[in-house]
């Protein structure tokens, strides 16, 4: 008896300290757990505020001096899908931005001591992605992907075993050279890194095309900006809105199957290298791979008009003073840089120039007049307008067109818009007929 009475107590006093020692242990368990979630909450709670917001363009970036409107939806989705391009491109941003560290103050040095404006550098990663040995199908070569035509014009030397085009410093200066004497032919940043891409004849035959303005040669009488000292600072500070958002630049080629295509590569070149402004001044500022949903212009309002006559889409956009670009834009369907809308065919036009297009444009055409067959109709010359007589001069004999818009400083090309003609009717003008020259 006395021995089980014993017995109890010993397992007794032993229940009553597991229950004591248990529930200590449980209350520190459970207390150490609480530190523990409290710990990381408040590490949630720094990463959140550390947190980037999602990547988004600004309303505007400023290129060599001169702001570009983002907010134009044209001009922003030329420029977003640059982004994008960069961005979603596997590894090519972590390389530019590990190389853009090594590269970029050699170059800046460069532009700064040929008086150039600093934003130039970031036409290096666009041409190489900062690649010194990349070379293109056509042969050019370096960080600056100098042709062997060019780069022995600009003073780049070429032995057996060497290809300065390669070398940073000495290629980033022969860029200097040609980007001064480009930007001395259109006066404007955006044409001249075009003009980089395309080449200078290239762009100045497209800009006269398309009957954009000159550039300062042509515009001060064949007179370059930066022929005397400072006169290159000074044209850097008097540019105008730039010509190049109006610019339309397809080049015709051919996939393997024969099938031809047009590529735009050329006028990508320029929002590509503001593309790449934006996202190496927004680095640490905006998490690259969060896009923003309400980063997104309004669309453009249109309305969808048929056309009474035969006409090109270079002309309307001419006529309407509308960015022949833009109009494309919103007209994918018709094909190549200039095409033929024609009589019966509809187009997209912004809602506000409806009216114009109608009043002034969209009106059908008077029946050709009937000509024997084997004849040539001469032209007939725009009746002069009353009280303004010296607008017009009459063609003497042995004198062409081309001499009458020479001596009154006009281009062949306004010439025959003046007077409504094309070089095939100019074959046909006698003496005594009226050319309007202003």
């Amino acid at each position: 008896m006395q021995r089980g009475i014993a017995i109890g107590l010993i397992l007794g006093t032993l229940l009553g300290f597991f229950f004591f020692f248990d529930s200590r242990l449980t209350d520190k368990a459970v207390s150490a757990k609480d530190v523990k979630l409290a710990h990381l909450e408040d590490q949630l709670k720094r990463l959140a505020a550390q947190q980037l917001p999602a990547f988004r363009l600004p309303d505007a970036v400023t290129f060599c001096g001169k702001s570009v409107d983002l907010t134009n939806p044209f001009i922003y989705r030329r420029v977003k899908r640059e982004t994008n391009s960069i961005i979603f491109r596997e590894g090519t941003l972590g390389q530019l931005i590990d190389m853009g560290k090594d590269c970029f103050p050699v170059v800046e040095r460069i532009l700064a001591r040929e008086g150039l404006p600093v934003d130039l550098k970031y036409l290096v990663p666009v041409e190489s992605n900062f690649n010194f040995w990349a070379t293109s199908y056509a042969g050019a070569r370096g960080p600056w992907q100098f042709m062997k035509s060019a780069a022995h014009q600009y003073g780049l030397q070429f032995v057996d075993n060497v290809d300065e085009r390669l070398n940073l410093e000495k290629a980033t200066e022969a860029a200097c050279k040609y980007l001064k004497n480009s930007y001395r032919v259109f006066g404007d940043w955006l044409l001249t890194v075009t003009a980089y891409n395309k080449g200078d004849f290239g762009l100045t035959k497209v800009l006269e095309t398309q009957g954009l303005r000159p550039g300062p040669d042509e515009a001060n009488g064949g007179k370059g900006a930066g022929d005397e000292a400072g006169e290159l600072e000074r044209a850097m500070l008097d540019q105008g809105d730039s010509d190049f958002w109006h610019l339309v630049l397809l080049v015709k080629g051919k996939t393997p199957k024969g099938i031809d295509y047009y590529s735009n590569e050329q006028e990508r070149y320029a929002p590509r290298v503001l593309a790449m402004k934006i996202i190496f001044e927004s680095l640490g500022k905006f998490d690259f791979h969060k896009l923003d949903s309400r980063d997104v212009p309004p669309p453009t309002q249109t309305v969808r008009v048929v056309v009474q006559r035969d006409m090109r889409m270079l002309e309307i956009a001419r006529e309407l003073s509308y960015s022949l670009w833009d109009l494309k834009y919103i007209n994918p369907e018709y094909i190549g840089p200039y095409p033929e809308i024609r009589r019966g065919q509809a187009i997209h036009l912004p809602t506000g120039l409806v009216k114009d297009f109608q009043e002034h444009l969209n009106i059908a055409l008077p029946p050709p007049v009937q000509v024997a067959a084997g004849s040539t109709p001469e032209p007939v010359a725009p009746s002069p307008p009353a009280g303004n007589p010296d607008r017009f001069l009459s063609l003497k004999k042995n004198e062409t067109i081309w001499d009458i818009a020479k001596r009154n400083g006009l281009s062949m090309k306004d010439l025959l818009a003046l007077n409504s003609l094309d070089y095939t009717a100019c074959r046909t003008i006698k003496p005594g007929f009226r050319v309007r020259v202003k």
